[in-house]
């Protein structure tokens, strides 16, 4: 991408295409990057510029976005703007050649992502924190249990009441 844009690209553009372009998403990066929204550990995609410079766990939370932003990106495109736009790259700067082929600014989709990112994906962190599943699943287990335990106690107080010797009797008497 470097030697086809006329200038520079944001890092998060071009460190998140190459991951596009090769397909390296896993599953533990939607975790890491569901955690990092979680705990609010999410870095601005501006910030992006100094990952170099950054411990290696908040690197590699920032390759994450990039991808999860590049993703986001061209999502919001149609096929059309997503050629024009990277045709663009070799004629005009990265924000101008966004803007002419899709109508988005730059600084716009950095703060919007930035916004919603955490609550697109805070929740999926939820489903890999072993410690809400180790808590989670033995409470819904001892509820399930408790609800079976008084759904039977009622059916056997119901038997008694319809089975009850001296309902019969006192009917008898009354003769």
């Amino acid at each position: 991408l470097g030697v086809l844009a006329k200038e520079r690209v944001p890092r998060w553009f071009d460190e998140g295409l190459a991951m596009f372009m090769a397909g390296e998403w896993s599953i533990y990066d939607s975790f890491r990057l569901a955690r990092g929204a979680l705990v609010s550990e999410l870095v601005p995609l501006s910030r992006i510029e100094n990952v170099l410079t950054f411990h290696q766990d908040r690197a590699w939370l920032a390759y994450t976005q990039s991808f999860a932003a590049v993703t986001t990106l061209l999502e919001q495109m149609t096929d059309n703007e997503r050629s024009a736009f990277m045709r663009g790259l070799n004629r005009a700067p990265f924000d101008e050649s966004l803007a002419v082929a899709s109508n988005i600014r730059r600084s716009a989709f950095e703060e919007n992502w930035n916004a919603t990112a955490r609550q697109r994906y805070a929740l999926v962190a939820l489903a890999d924190d072993m410690w809400i599943w180790a808590a989670l699943l033995p409470g819904l287990f001892l509820m399930a249990l408790v609800a079976r335990w008084l759904r039977k106690r009622r059916t056997v107080k119901r038997w008694i009441a319809e089975d009850d010797p001296f309902d019969d009797y006192d009917d008898d008497d009354d003769d």
